[in-house]
């Protein structure tokens, strides 16, 4: 039998050719691994951020900057916990400034509320870098890896113009909805027939197929302007926020139109008038009890104001409330309310100015042909009440409870707002 010379023999190839491809499956396996762990560890280090980021901003709008900072420390360590992950955040980390959308930076400000920059790290100098597997076979022994979240204040349109409510909000019929509208509840709408919802309007609730009470074949573009979303109110806490920054010069909350932040006591036995509260002060009506009652007479006129009370307030007929601002600490389901005629603001087609305030921690009721022009209504009850035709521009609306109104009314949007502001923690960044 002849023999094949030993430089032509093709033997064992196949497990040659095995064996490398072996190494290469091994090495690209290897690698793969490493790879995936590292963005497996960033998309966890990313949401530690996000997490600390949204913690840190919403504690900063009720509170100091340092328990802000507390909050945002404990809650990264429940996300990611020193034991295992090392310190993946540190106090000087979270850092409190001014987002700019436009240029999309950040300027720090450690007295601001308006945004929060928030880093998180696993570095291999501070022990806690993603070991790798196959790298360490080239010197690589962790990566390196560090993640930004930018958490900014906004506010939601719906809460600039609009209905807003914790509870159902009730429509009547017949109603027409101009484009910008918005209504929003977070429990669910009851809409009556025959309304009108122009484009771009905006209607939402938590779920549509569970929280809409209505026929969409007779309210026509109602279909359309739904989509899902809920808010936090949290509006008491709002409310106590306005009230704790109305008299303060420095404050968001401060009105142009008063001369002095010196409260000024008023004998609750004393009438809503221009006699016994001028413009430009800050007046103070504090009642005996929560059933006590103060009125504004028939037709007044009261202006460029900031009432504080603890009082029930009924408004009379055909009054008009105009560059005003009332904070009411009633808990009553009627600690507003008032007769027919009544127009909170000014009817000037959206012009600057006039825009009135009504803010209580109980409800509001105004049963008859109430107007609001470029103005606010915000309580932590029930509002209901009753317009005229065209007795709704720019008007915000914000319930802690439901909403309920009339039929016939067009509901008119201005685009721009002196009111107080309903603002949103939101990622930037």
């Amino acid at each position: 039998m002849m023999r094949t010379p030993f430089l032509d023999n093709e033997r064992g190839a196949i497990t040659v050719l095995g064996l490398f491809l072996f190494i290469v499956s091994m090495m690209v396996g290897g690698l793969a691994l490493d790879v995936s762990n590292a963005v497996k560890a960033r998309t966890q280090l990313q949401m530690t951020a996000d997490t600390a980021g949204h913690a840190a901003l919403v504690w900063r709008f009720y509170n100091d900057a340092d328990s802000a900072k507390d909050k945002a420390l404990e809650l990264a360590a429940k996300s990611m916990p020193s034991s295992y992950y090392g310190s993946v955040l540190e106090r000087q980390d979270i850092t409190f400034g001014h987002w700019d959308r436009a240029s999309e930076t950040f300027t720090p400000d450690p007295a601001s509320q308006e945004a929060v920059l928030v880093s998180t790290r696993r570095l291999a100098e501070n022990n806690n870098g993603v070991g790798t597997y196959l790298l360490k076979l080239v010197g690589v022994d962790a990566w390196d890896l560090n993640t930004d979240a930018v958490w900014e204040l906004g506010v939601p349109r719906c809460l600039k113009e609009g209905y807003v409510a914790e509870d159902v909000i009730s429509l009547q019929s017949d109603n027409t909805f101009k484009s910008g509208f918005c209504v929003h509840s977070n429990t669910g709408l009851n809409f009556a027939n025959h309304n009108t919802f122009e484009a771009d309007v905006k209607i939402s609730v938590p779920d549509i197929a569970t929280d809409v009470d209505a026929t969409f074949s007779t309210n026509h573009g109602l279909e359309e302007a739904l989509y899902e979303n809920y808010y936090a109110l949290n509006i008491p806490q709002r409310i106590q926020k306005i009230r704790d920054g109305i008299t303060d010069p420095a404050s968001e909350y401060w009105r142009d139109f008063v001369t002095s932040a010196a409260i000024t006591d008023v004998d609750y036995k004393s009438q809503l008038t221009p006699e016994n509260l001028a413009p430009g002060g800050i007046y103070e009506m504090t009642c005996p009890a929560p059933t006590t009652k103060i009125r504004m007479p028939a037709g007044t006129v009261l202006e460029n104001i900031v009432l504080l009370t603890n009082c029930q307030i009924i408004i009379g007929q055909d009054s008009k409330l105009q560059n005003l601002t009332i904070i009411n600490s009633n808990t009553s389901a009627s600690s507003i309310s008032g007769a027919s005629g009544i127009d909170f603001g000014l009817n000037d087609n959206c012009a600057p100015g006039g825009a009135t305030q009504i803010v209580s921690m109980g409800g509001l009721s105004f049963p008859t042909q109430v107007s609001i022009y470029d103005s606010q209504l915000l309580a932590n009850g029930d509002i209901s009440f009753t317009s005229h035709a065209d007795g709704i521009k720019g008007a915000s609306i914000v319930s802690g409870g439901k909403i309920d109104t009339n039929s016939h009314i067009t509901m008119g949007f201005c685009g721009a707002s002196e009111n107080f502001k309903f603002e949103f923690v939101r990622l930037a960044m």
